[in-house]
């Protein structure tokens, strides 16, 4: 996969890079309410999980029967275990081999396109298929990371919502700014209002150091895996 990621996504990207440029010079894109979100997260059991607080904001906001999510079939269960996106509106790639794994995203992007997918929020850091995959289905607003000085590998500049990869942020934390960010003005991007940061945090002007970010203590009600006795026994 990684393979694959790095021959094909990057001509990939620099050819959808230029197309995008292509047409945007024809009118400059118009950006509504989303309707319809699809998440990206194909790979990384351990990071979907972590995207808990991210999915259920989303579903709160726009409805869990508008949420969808694209991820590949070995790692579909977890979903399953966190109980927000609806299992009928999964789209899973088969990714036994190279073939298959290319099959399956094009129908899964196909699926994205009749299912007039209008957002999408691309949860992977630095891969370019999955930045692919978010142009490709179509939607018009399009959210993700940018490398906006070189940071990380190279994956065009296929997303409208573009974010600034900042190490400093647990994954959840940045992954609930890719949902606020579907609240906000691509152009105002990748900063958010002072109203935002304060969602995570306040700024610790008591000390020698001024820039010590302080999170408050959260009581978040995670979802328990539910294991049947037949599992515990056979354990």
């Amino acid at each position: 996969m990684r393979l694959a990621d790095r021959l094909l996504g990057l001509p990939l990207c620099w050819l959808l890079t230029l197309w995008r440029r292509l047409v945007q010079w024809s009118g400059a894109p118009r950006y509504a309410a989303p309707r319809k979100v699809l998440f990206i997260k194909l790979a990384e059991q351990g990071s979907t999980v972590l995207a808990y607080r991210a999915l259920r904001i989303a579903a709160d906001r726009y409805g869990a029967e508008n949420l969808y999510f694209m991820v590949f079939e070995d790692n579909r269960f977890i979903l399953d275990e966190l109980n927000i996106i609806l299992p009928e509106n999964v789209l899973a790639i088969n990714a036994d081999n190279l073939g298959s794994m290319i099959r399956g995203t094009l129908s899964a992007v196909r699926r994205a396109r009749q299912l007039e997918i209008d957002a999408t929020i691309d949860l992977e850091f630095f891969a370019r298929s999955t930045a692919i995959i978010s142009y490709m289905t179509g939607a018009a607003v399009r959210v993700g990371y940018h490398g906006w000085n070189g940071e990380g590998p190279y994956r065009g500049d296929l997303m409208t919502h573009r974010l600034f990869f900042n190490h400093h942020l647990h994954t959840s934390d940045a992954f609930q700014l890719h949902v606020e960010a579907l609240e906000h003005a691509a152009e105002a991007l990748p900063f958010f209002s002072s109203e935002i940061r304060l969602t995570f945090g306040s700024m610790d002007m008591e000390g020698p150091v001024k820039t010590r970010f302080r999170m408050p203590s959260r009581n978040e009600d995670y979802p328990q895996m539910q294991v049947s006795a037949e599992d515990k026994d056979a354990l």
